[in-house]
């Protein structure tokens, strides 16, 4: 039986999309080790598998000795290239390659197609190295929640790991009044950058039985989207979301018209390009088609 490890990038995000890699070698009897920040924090959402912290430069040559192959998510970072340089046999999979930052490619590496979603890609990585086929990454419900139980609860994300990529905060506390006179129970995930849940299994057993979500582009619109929650996410570029719009459950997408960010000054106030008006509007039409 083979050992395999499955290094991610850091963002909890790409944590979940490249669980799915994980869940399917874990199906076909593998031993499999994912390397992540986030994943263990599921708790019970993902209690079958194996789960390490991201490695220490140092230690990744020990790492990289205990296992028969890696998939590696290359984030341009030197710990990739040390995993590279460690082992004989890294599946690689590239969000984008340059040759004159990454070294040649091979058959044992996939480059992402930046007009598909993260998920979309990473599935057909994992078909091209592994033949298995799908896109569940195994989070499991705890027996006792009911999907959407709470149809007029509405999860908003207004932060990200970076504040460029923000959506006024002033303008989602408008949106969250404007639901609460519409008869909804909107509620923020975060309070002053910080999780307003003590953990990623509290977080998703509450946005599992929540009518809706509403964010930034982040990992909890990808946890909601996995989830099967409907969802409008809010970003700052369009081609950006293009490869990075959550990938399970499609949501409703809101970026700037593309011709607004065209010059250099435009794109740093991206935000001005989305007003609240316009997500009234469609957080009214993601609702409606999702009673």
């Amino acid at each position: 039986m083979k050992t395999i490890a499955v290094i991610c990038s850091d963002g909890m995000g790409d944590a979940i999309i490249l669980q799915i890699i994980s869940h399917h070698l874990w199906q076909a009897g593998y031993l499999v080790t994912t390397f992540s920040d986030h994943l263990a924090d599921f708790g019970i959402w993902l209690s079958s598998y194996q789960f390490q912290k991201q490695p220490e430069i140092e230690d990744i040559p020990e790492i990289a000795s205990r296992f028969d192959a890696i998939v590696l998510q290359h984030d341009n970072s030197l710990k990739s290239r040390t995993f590279q340089s460690h082992h004989n046999s890294v599946f690689t999979f590239y969000g984008s390659h340059v040759p004159s930052k990454h070294r040649p490619l091979s058959s044992f590496d996939y480059v992402a197609d930046p007009t598909q979603s993260m998920v979309d890609n990473v599935e057909k990585a994992m078909h091209q190295w592994f033949s298995f086929q799908g896109r569940d990454n195994g989070l499991t419900p705890p027996p006792g929640l009911i999907h959407r139980k709470y149809r007029k609860r509405v999860a908003i994300h207004p932060h990200s790991s970076d504040p460029k990529r923000n959506w006024p905060l002033s303008s989602f506390q408008a949106i969250a009044s404007f639901l609460q006179q519409e008869g909804y129970e909107p509620f923020f995930i975060t309070h002053d950058h910080q999780p307003a849940f003590p953990s990623l299994e509290n977080l998703a057993s509450v946005l599992y039985e929540s009518g809706f979500f509403l964010g930034n582009d982040s990992g909890p619109g990808h946890l909601a989207s996995s989830l099967q929650i409907p969802s409008l996410i809010i970003g700052k570029d369009f081609h950006h979301l293009q490869l990075w719009r959550p990938g399970w459950l499609p949501p409703i997408v809101i970026t700037p018209p593309r011709l607004a960010t065209h010059f250099k000054w435009t794109r740093t106030k991206w935000q001005l390009f989305i007003t609240i008006n316009k997500i009234k509007t469609t957080i009214s039409k993601l609702i409606r088609n999702n009673r």
